[in-house]
């Protein structure tokens, strides 16, 4: 987690939500965008990883928000999976999906989930094993990522039992 953290520039006790993708419109990073705007805590940081059209839009949203000093662009890094630990959840804001790489990914790294309900989510996850919410909810997703943060052990658990279900069903 330490090394994973200082290759992104992180600090060792900063509150880290990873979203890793396209920047593209079926991948609704302006969805995380507007979740991050309604959580709670305001100390809490978004971290993108990876490319796309909409980067500069984006940017521009995050800084209407005022959470331009929340927000980290990372840009498309080579083996973005092995900084997965530095994340303390990973959120997939997508509109639409087949079947998430990331995902796997992320439980694979020990990464609590939060993502949208679509496509082949709900078939890797049961709300056992991570939060998910209706698509374009930003609200949803933002009381999601509330709930994860308030309860990190609880978090953990379902990122436990989805590791479980990662290594019995999809080895």
């Amino acid at each position: 987690r330490a090394e994973a953290r200082a290759r992104l520039g992180m600090s060792a006790d900063s509150k880290a939500i990873g979203w890793t993708g396209r920047l593209s419109a079926e991948k609704g990073p302006d969805v995380a965008l507007e979740a991050l705007a309604r959580t709670s805590d305001q100390g809490v940081e978004l971290h993108f990883v990876g490319e796309g059209r909409l980067r500069r839009e984006l940017e521009d949203r995050a800084r209407d928000l005022g959470l331009d000093h929340r927000v980290h662009w990372h840009g498309a890094i080579e083996d973005a999976a092995s900084l997965f630990a530095a994340f303390d959840l990973l959120l997939l804001s997508s509109r639409t999906e087949g079947t998430p790489m990331v995902l796997f990914e992320a439980t694979a790294a020990g990464v609590p989930v939060v993502a949208t309900r679509v496509g082949g989510v709900p078939d890797v996850f049961s709300d056992s094993e991570a939060l998910l919410a209706p698509p374009e909810d930003p609200e949803a997703l933002a009381r999601a990522l509330d709930a994860s943060f308030a309860a990190p052990a609880e978090a953990r658990g379902r990122a436990e039992r989805a590791g479980e279900r990662l290594r019995t069903r999809y080895a």
